[in-house]
């Protein structure tokens, strides 16, 4: 067990043990944003956190921009830290093999170069929290909801993703 895990409401896996105990290499996760600065940063997080070295997570953006801070914040508040984290632009990746493509947003989803290859795509709209207007405190409310919203959606999308069967199973099947 993690240190501290038992109190801690995100649970994480022990990498060595989890990967003797799979004998494979993860499956390849490819996450898309407009600009990889704030949710899909979370969500790359919240997958590595949550599935260990079952998933190996890359996140990119069509248009990428700096880290948002108040992700960083917010992800920080639990436990998290993705201060090191650097938005990547698609193009860098987009030629890399990934069994798993998800688009968070809706215009990431109509315009970005297809993933040649991508066994599974998969689509969730996430509010973007950069885009709430108001005072400092409003703001980060609402990064704390996608993070919590983010979160919740992670935990579906990897308990989905890992019980998928993999390329060579369909094919022995």
């Amino acid at each position: 067990m993690v240190a501290g895990e038992a109190n801690n409401p995100y649970p994480t896996h022990n990498p060595q043990t989890e990967r003797m105990r799979l004998g494979n290499q993860p499956r390849r996760v490819l996450i898309l944003s407009r600009n990889n600065r704030c949710r899909s940063q979370m969500l790359d997080a919240w997958i590595r956190h949550i599935a260990g070295p079952r998933l190996e997570v890359v996140s990119a953006g069509i248009m990428p921009d700096d880290l948002h801070p108040l992700s960083v914040e917010v992800m920080f508040e639990v436990g998290m830290d993705i201060s090191t984290q650097k938005p990547t632009d698609i193009n860098d990746v987009i030629t890399d093999n990934f069994e798993f493509v998800i688009t968070i947003d809706d215009y990431t989803r109509d315009n970005s170069p297809a993933v040649t290859g991508a066994r599974w795509k998969v689509h969730h709209a996430f509010r973007d929290p950069d885009m709430v207007p108001g005072d400092d405190e409003r703001r980060l409310g609402a990064f704390r909801m996608t993070r919590d919203e983010v979160h919740d959606w992670a935990k579906t999308f990897v308990t989905w993703a890992v019980q998928q069967p993999t390329e060579q199973q369909a094919v022995s099947a």
